[in-house]
């Protein structure tokens, strides 16, 4: 499944379907979190953190793919992936969206 950032596919006209979308909200696994937290203090990347989001995101997308292929699309255009965490409640959530499209 072809999924772009763009509104617009070069060479394709494009008739929208649907919007879809993918919701996921993972907690932080606290063994990962205090090390993480360790890293804050250097400077250094929070790791941890970093592969939840991509994995949260990864799942996102994947919703959107299923969806997509359940309207017969042929891609989804205007992707876009919003994060919020809540570093009290260690916990991140993810919100991903787009446009399914067929090509005519």
């Amino acid at each position: 499944m072809l999924i772009v950032t763009t509104d617009a596919i070069n060479g394709k006209t494009l008739e929208p379907i649907e919007l879809v979308e993918g919701a996921v909200t993972q907690l932080i696994n606290l063994g990962k979190g205090f090390t993480a937290i360790n890293s804050w203090g250097t400077g250094g990347e929070l790791e941890a953190y970093s592969e939840l989001i991509m994995q949260a995101c990864q799942i996102a997308r994947g919703k959107i793919i299923q969806q997509a292929i359940a309207l017969q699309a042929d891609a989804v255009v205007g992707y876009r992936c919003v994060i919020s965490d809540s570093s009290k409640g260690g916990i991140v959530n993810v919100y991903a969206y787009g446009t399914a499209v067929k090509f005519v």
